[in-house]
């Protein structure tokens, strides 16, 4: 967790492997959280619903960026 900005290439490098792969793109988003990046972040959460709609974990990653970003009419959305 102390190393968010070393563990992108690793997350962009098993997307590159297999770019389906949910629990890579869950994690990127987590890191780019970390490194206050929310819009990066938020992005890797869309792509991953896009993959897995009810990954109830995902939803609230997602509400926490929106959260962050001072976004509050995005969280009912």
């Amino acid at each position: 967790s102390s190393h968010s900005d070393e563990a992108l290439s690793c997350y962009f490098k098993a997307l590159q492997i297999k770019p389906s792969y949910v629990r890579a793109r869950s994690n990127l988003g987590i890191s780019y959280i970390a490194l206050e990046e929310y819009e990066k972040a938020a992005r890797c959460f869309l792509g991953a619903l896009s993959m897995h709609p009810n990954a109830s974990q995902l939803w609230e990653n997602l509400q926490r960026v929106f959260m962050s970003m001072g976004r509050n009419d995005l969280w009912d959305k």
